[in-house]
């Protein structure tokens, strides 16, 4: 059997922890095939780990490198802006030297490679080429990303991308070959299929300490410029203005470190039009609590302004809530005939989309039973079996994996 080590990055990163989440659980559920190694140099991860994991037949391991000196970093960043190996800096992890791994999947480019092994990339998505100015990402960020995705990209032994844009940017931007590309659309993490079923009342029992209203909708996102949240805010100031409707709006994010200063311009916006009283912020949670959330808003609405995909649309329609979304890159076939789609930049659109399913009770019932006729595709499934081929491509496994 082949040992196949994924990097668990910390889970304050959000959707890319989810995302390796699930490419754990993918591996894990592939028959007899890999022994699993999950990799983390963070203690509260290695934490969550344990908890999910600790019962299968996974190995767990908190990994510690060696401090790279600054003369060492120095050379590391020449040799990426020139795609060199010449002078890379790789990180050194004592712990596992004892284990006999073959490969390496990394959920996003990481600054530092793993040891010599081949190794599988996910890149997220090629956003800072269409959005060079998006506050979120800053020159040093485009620096980084032009220089470590490009990077990854060539060295990898599979490139992983959620959808057939994923692909043809990393071909037209960096020039990857796509046979060396895989598509592997995102999937909802493993809580979402495990709390599937969860009644409306034991939803209500779980946010019984929030106090929320009995009907609202819902957003999950960081809050990241690109998540739009100051469109959304002015759009349900709109609704209100036009039609003297209070839409309620739950945030789930983190509203500290990296998110406090938007955080702040987001409530204080939303103080300034006095409806603060519409705005409800939580911390952002995982597992039973935030399928809770979905199973108890009217409606998800998600207006973030990058792709191509996203997670948070496909945990809506598995759930069955209504998903409004925004119109870009490859999320109308993301979402299908589940969702209604606006113009996130118009807030106009968003508003008048999200007033549509809140007042159209039709139209709610008929948006869910699409979402109920696409969920039962056999997404974990076909899941598994796409991480399994790319595994069995890196490693150039012949005809034993399937």
């Amino acid at each position: 059997m082949k040992n196949i080590a994924i990097i668990i990055p910390p889970k304050k990163s959000g959707g890319v922890f989810q995302y390796s989440l699930s490419i754990a659980d993918s591996l894990i559920l592939y028959p007899n095939k890999f022994n699993i190694y999950l990799l983390s140099e963070d203690s509260e991860t290695i934490e969550i780990l344990n908890s999910l994991y600790g019962l299968n037949k996974v190995k767990i391991i908190n990994i510690s490198s060696k401090p790279i000196p600054l003369i060492k970093k120095i050379f590391h960043v020449l040799s990426l802006v020139l795609q060199s190996e010449l002078f890379l800096a790789k990180k050194f992890y004592p712990e596992l030297k004892r284990y006999n791994l073959d490969l390496f999947i990394i959920p996003t480019p990481i600054n530092f490679p793993p040891p010599k092994l081949p190794y599988i990339a996910s890149i997220p998505d090629i956003m800072h080429k269409y959005y060079p100015s998006l506050p979120d990402y800053g020159r040093k960020e485009i620096f980084r990303r032009n220089i470590l995705y490009k990077f990854h990209s060539k060295k990898a032994k599979i490139a992983v991308v959620d959808s057939i844009q994923g692909m043809n940017d990393l071909n037209k931007f960096f020039k990857i070959p796509k046979e060396k590309i895989a598509i592997i659309p995102f999937i909802p993490p493993n809580y979402i299929f495990k709390h599937k079923n969860m009644s409306k009342i034991e939803a209500n029992k779980i946010l019984q300490k929030y106090n929320l209203p009995d009907s609202f909708i819902f957003y999950p996102a960081q809050f990241w410029y690109h998540k739009n949240h100051v469109r959304l805010v002015k759009a349900l100031y709109l609704i209100k203005q036009k039609h003297n409707l209070e839409i309620p709006l739950v945030l789930a994010g983190s509203n500290t470190g990296n998110y406090e200063k938007r955080y702040n311009q987001v409530m204080n916006l939303a103080k300034k039009l006095n409806i603060q009283k519409q705005i409800i912020s939580i911390s952002h949670h995982l597992g039973k609590e935030i399928v809770a959330l979905y199973k108890k808003s009217t409606a998800m609405v998600y207006p973030s302004i990058l792709g191509p995909t996203n997670i948070p649309p496909i945990e809506a329609i598995t759930l069955g809530t209504p998903v409004l979304c925004s119109n870009l890159f490859e999320m109308p076939k993301q979402v299908q005939g589940a969702g209604i789609l606006f113009n996130p930049f118009n807030i106009e659109d968003i508003a008048e989309k999200i007033y549509i399913v809140w007042t159209n009770h039709k139209l709610k019932v008929d948006l869910i039973k699409k979402g109920r006729e696409q969920s039962k595709k056999d997404i974990i499934e076909n899941y598994v079996k796409q991480w399994g081929k790319a595994v069995a491509k890196a490693l150039v496994i012949k005809n034993e994996i399937t």
